[in-house]
């Protein structure tokens, strides 16, 4: 007895409304009085695409009502989008040379998705007075809404665009714009800060020397030294923080001098016989020392993107499967949509034990991709250890306090190893 499907409906199981990007949902495909149903094969489609094609176990010769489900996942460019399902009796040589065909109605689907950047976010490079902009724009569902926390005391600024005119030394600082929807939210830090003096220096006018120093303790015992060449350019100083700064005022007489700096940390008798020294790179001088009409220099502006990695994860190099105990395997590190790239720092780990530190040489400033190789030769002892890496991006004190770390997956290695006699 055959029976075409008397009618065809779609739904959702134990769901209405709206659906989220990323979570499961159920697709059911009912199919009423058809025979017979073995025969039967259902198609689920999303608009003109087809999502999977079933069939029933059932043996039932008279018609029956049945019905089939499928699992599917949204993304957001499925927003908008309609699910539909077709049932076909297909009956072979013996039926219809056109088998019949029966479709459900439309149903649509309405995806909420989470905002996502631009991946290209506008960093402007302006001359003190020039106007800035700042771009923050996202796409999301329901369309997202933006709020700007600002590095003084000034009222927070909504907008996907933040702009500020005729900027000074008095806008430095980090800005951070958030944002959000109803699904969820996003941050993206952008600093700002001005470069005093870069390149040349004309001879009779005052520039500022400064020496960072970077993790030093105690720092009441510290003394900086600052130098020209061999020559001393200040009596030595007790400082009281960690950061110094000398004022000097070249002459034409030290064009292509060095300047640079020492720290040296005195802890009297109970500290080391000699004590700790260390000295910053040279900083070599062009002094210009020709008459010129205005001996002054613009101050620029320095914008800095600051793009945590998005992701990072951890591969082996044209190898797949088991390893051979002493031969040699290349780690890669691929570290996703980060800046400034030449601040990451990429560490290989086996278990908890680091096997290297990398940086980039890249001297990009927006957001890139970047992948990070380290050879290894696993041993025996090796077999069963995981494999893994860390991307840490240390902006120094001008970034967060605690530098975004962002690590892999773990690879799990199985080294096969020759027999060995007792």
């Amino acid at each position: 007895h055959n029976n075409v499907p008397y009618c065809v409906s779609i739904s959702f199981v134990n769901h209405t409304g709206m659906m989220f990007e990323n979570q499961q949902y159920t697709l059911q495909c009912s199919v009423q009085n058809v025979a017979p149903v073995q025969s039967l094969t259902v198609t689920f489609y999303r608009g003109n695409t087809a999502l999977g094609h079933l069939q029933s176990n059932s043996e039932q010769k008279k018609p029956v009502n049945e019905t089939f489900t499928l699992n599917i996942t949204p993304s957001r460019e499925g927003d908008g989008a309609q699910y539909w399902c077709e049932a076909k009796l297909e009956l072979g040589p013996a039926g219809s040379q056109r088998p019949p065909v029966v479709t459900s109605e439309k149903l649509p689907a309405i995806v909420h998705c989470e905002s996502e950047r631009n991946k290209d976010v506008l960093c402007s490079v302006s001359q003190k007075g020039d106007t800035l902009h700042l771009n923050c724009s996202s796409v999301g569902n329901p369309s997202p809404s933006y709020t700007w926390t600002l590095p003084t005391n000034s009222p927070s600024y909504s907008g996907s665009v933040l702009t500020i005119k005729s900027v000074g030394f008095e806008h430095e600082g980090q800005y951070i714009c958030t944002v959000s929807n109803t699904v969820g939210t996003v941050t993206k830090d952008v600093s700002i800060s001005f470069v005093n003096h870069t390149g040349m220096m004309f001879e009779n006018q005052q520039y500022t020397l400064q020496c960072s120093v970077q993790n030093v303790a105690p720092v009441q015992s510290l003394t900086v030294t600052f130098y020209r060449g061999n020559t001393s350019n200040s009596e030595q100083k007790k400082p009281v923080n960690e950061t110094f700064t000398l004022n000097i005022t070249p002459s034409r007489e030290d064009d292509g001098a060095q300047y640079w700096c020492e720290t040296k940390l005195e802890l009297g008798p109970a500290g080391p016989q000699r004590p700790p020294v260390v000295t910053s790179e040279k900083l070599p001088a062009i002094v210009h020392c020709e008459s010129v009409g205005k001996k002054t220099s613009n101050l620029h502006l320095q914008v800095t993107c600051i793009c945590p990695p998005e992701s990072v994860s951890i591969s082996f190099v044209n190898h797949t499967g088991m390893m051979f105990e002493n031969q040699q395997y290349t780690l890669q590190c691929s570290v996703q949509n980060v800046a400034p790239v030449q601040n990451v720092t990429v560490t290989f780990y086996r278990g908890n034990t680091a096997l290297g530190h990398l940086q980039s040489r890249s001297e990009k400033k927006k957001p890139v991709n970047e992948s990070f190789t380290l050879n290894i030769t696993p041993s025996r002892e090796d077999d069963g250890a995981q494999y893994w890496c860390e991307a840490k991006l240390e902006l120094g004190p001008a970034g967060p306090q605690r530098p975004p770390v962002v690590t892999s997956e773990k690879l799990p290695a199985i080294v096969h190893c020759e027999s060995e006699r007792n």
